[in-house]
């Protein structure tokens, strides 16, 4: 249920917690020390409640990676010089290839959040698949067969042919579980680069705040985008038709107005994309609208195009990879077996995969690119550094 109290952009010790788990810090998830001094007690912080001790905080520190030091600029002792500190991820502008090991970084941090409750969900949703197919007029074990399965379709696409009349209720199931990962990750991941460790119940609290809002916020936003490539089509479409382009399956490539229509909107879809690319996260972090959304988002990616760029191609080139050798496998497992049970298990598996591993990890790319623009443009860092727990 909608908080309508709810704060934008928290960067509170607290954000976003549940209120019995918000008073504590988990051992050891930020570890500060004073130079040339020994470590002191490590600060508790958000997750569980238990007493530090310098022996637990020796065993967290040795697993959270090391980064660079960062003068706190709110320390309230004036005789102690800057601190070094230990962060999961750089808190500075990154590179395109920090960006994706930091992404991974997350993942490994909170693992719990990022992929074991897309996992439940997943699990939930293929329950809802199986309950919606056995109330409809034809099972899933009679309709996955081998002879049913489209090679040439992917995706809801693929559900659809398989699935048959079921199918727009289980692409709704699937939607609605995308939007849930898509809001969930932004705060997962404001919350990890402070260095807070998420359990499975802070997960599912992080999800709730202005669901229903967000809900309609990412429609609306794909709505906009929807319009665009349809207006924006529609005016090439008619360049296209105006300068002698045939518009037809047979010569379409042939013809020199459609091969340059075809670039076209392949060009514009590219740049829009990746200046549109962080809107999403700044939805949720911000909680603003699909068109407020919009406009920080082209503020954000402003000079940033091609290290963008490189990003989303370097995430797309290691996805389809990882995705080509699970579908080989299946399919290797499925041809072996050749049974319509084998098919339906390795369309779970994959969806299981997919929803758990891969959409998680393009979030989070997707989340490090919204924050790389803040820690570029709006020292981000700094307002980070300063809300992290410290040892005075």
């Amino acid at each position: 249920m909608d908080t309508p109290n709810e704060q934008p952009d928290s960067l509170s010790k607290n954000e976003n917690l549940p209120q019995h788990e918000s008073e504590t810090l988990e051992a050891g998830a930020i570890a500060t020390t004073p130079i040339e001094s020994t470590p002191k007690e490590s600060v508790p912080t958000e997750s569980t409640p238990v007493a530090a001790t310098p022996s637990e905080s020796t065993s967290l520190e040795s697993i959270l990676p090391s980064y660079d030091s960062y003068r706190i600029t709110n320390n309230t002792d004036p005789h102690a010089g800057p601190r070094p500190m230990r962060t999961v991820i750089p808190l500075r502008e990154h590179t395109v290839g920090e960006i994706i090991t930091s992404a991974f970084r997350l993942l490994k941090f909170n693992p719990v959040a990022y992929i074991l409750f897309p996992a439940i969900l997943t699990l939930a949703v293929i329950a809802l698949i199986v309950i919606i197919s056995a109330s409809s007029d034809t099972s899933i074990l009679t309709t996955l067969d081998l002879a049913d399965l489209d090679t040439t379709n992917t995706g809801f696409a693929a559900s659809a042919s398989l699935l048959g009349g079921a199918a727009l209720s289980i692409n709704i199931c699937i939607i609605l579980e995308i939007l849930i990962i898509y809001i969930s990750s932004t705060r997962f991941t404001i919350n990890s680069i402070r260095g807070i460790k998420l359990s499975l119940r802070d997960a599912f609290h992080l999800s709730l705040p202005r669901l229903g809002w967000n809900f309609l916020r990412y429609i609306g936003l794909y709505e906009i985008y929807y319009l665009a490539f349809i207006i924006g089509g529609g005016i090439l479409f008619a360049i296209l038709i105006a300068t002698g382009g045939s518009f037809t399956t047979t010569d379409f490539t042939s013809n020199i107005a459609d091969s340059i229509f075809l670039t076209l909107l392949c060009l514009l879809l590219i740049f829009f994309s990746i200046r549109l690319s962080v809107a999403g996260p700044a939805i949720v972090a911000e909680d603003i609208g699909p068109l407020a959304a919009i406009e920080r988002s082209w503020k954000l990616t402003k000079n940033y195009f091609w290290r963008l760029l490189g990003v989303i191609a370097l995430t797309a080139i290691l996805l389809i990879a990882a995705t080509l050798v699970i579908i080989i496998s299946f399919s290797v497992i499925i041809i072996a077996i050749d049974s319509s049970v084998a098919t339906l298990i390795s369309f779970f598996a994959i969806l299981l995969i997919t929803m758990a591993i891969f959409t998680p990890f393009s979030m989070a790319v997707t989340n490090i690119m919204y924050v790389n623009m803040r820690f570029a443009k709006e020292n981000f860092a700094q307002q980070i550094i300063d809300t992290l727990p410290q040892n005075n």
